[in-house]
């Protein structure tokens, strides 16, 4: 299960080159891929409502 900031780029992207570069979060508790505006470590992040892919 992937747990906290990824981003898609060597092994990862060779499987979904589609996605390579994208950054991601998943939470380090339950694994669930953070989505719309989200508040990590006292910042506040926005990503993707479908994708999840990190907006800013």
């Amino acid at each position: 299960m992937l747990k906290g900031w990824v981003t898609i780029d060597g092994a990862l992207a060779e499987l979904y080159p589609e996605q390579a570069g994208n950054v991601y979060y998943y939470d380090t508790r339950t694994g669930l891929m953070a989505k719309g505006e989200v508040t990590i470590d006292g910042v506040n992040h926005c990503f993707d409502a479908i994708s999840g892919n990190l907006i800013w």
